[in-house]
């Protein structure tokens, strides 16, 4: 089986509750300019910083701060504060497809039985802990401008160790369709999108295989998704 390796796409806007951000500090630089802000990670001589009046999120040379600043910085990276929110995501849909029997010559079923492989490349830190939502979806065959969820299960997912990895089962599911004739049903399979968010729905990492298009312009509502269901274009529920 082919396992798909696709780029993820990292969110600019996390809640510090999301993740395991410091307590607020005020930062300064060596020039005297400052702000209270929350530390989010630390790398290559970097410090990322969330501010606090308007969650704007910051990164700074860690040189560039001054020695109270650069202090904290260490203090709470010690304690270890400092924790990775990169992730590698692998998918094994594990897809067969096929007629459905001699009586339904022309009826096709898919068949996915996924395995999603989530590793931490940092060589340094921890990832975050949070949770994994993967969602499957199809197109229906009497209206391809509607969104069919095949499946959407979601996953507590641990806080790895650098380098670890971690494999999660998502339950096999199966359907038929067809395409052709008069008796047009069912769905056909059109890609995944997997999310890696906070207990709250904030999204930390985000990967899929379905268009890039649509996926940017729903990623907020795809979490709300349920199994078995139709959804408009707008993925807007349809009875």
């Amino acid at each position: 089986m082919k396992v798909l390796h696709l780029p993820l796409c990292l969110a600019l806007a996390l809640s510090s509750a999301a993740l395991a951000d410091s307590e607020p500090l005020t930062i300064t630089s060596s020039a005297g300019k400052s702000m209270v802000a929350r530390l989010r990670s630390l790398g290559d001589g970097k410090v990322t910083v969330v501010r606090e009046n308007d969650k704007k999120v910051f990164e700074m040379a860690v040189d560039s701060l001054d020695e109270k600043s650069r202090a904290s910085i260490k203090e709470w990276d010690d304690a270890g504060g400092n924790v990775s929110t990169k992730f590698d995501v692998q998918l094994d849909p594990g897809r067969t497809r096929k007629t459905t029997g001699a009586e339904d010559f022309d009826d096709q079923r898919v068949t996915l039985d996924p395995t999603v492989t989530v590793k931490n490349p940092d060589v340094h830190r921890k990832t975050v802990k949070g949770k994994l939502t993967a969602i499957f979806l199809g197109k229906p065959v009497e209206n391809a401008s509607n969104i069919y969820v095949f499946k959407t299960q979601t996953f507590d997912l641990p806080s790895l160790d650098p380098i670890a990895s971690t494999e999660l089962k998502v339950a096999k599911f199966s359907q038929a369709y067809d395409r052709r004739g008069y008796a047009k049903f069912g769905a056909r399979y059109i890609g995944y999108a997997i999310v890696i968010h906070s207990d709250d729905g904030t999204e930390i990492h985000y990967a899929q295989s379905i268009p890039t298009n649509f996926a940017n312009n729903n990623k907020q509502q795809l979490l709300s998704l349920k199994s078995n269901k139709v959804y408009n274009k707008n993925l807007e529920l349809l009875e």
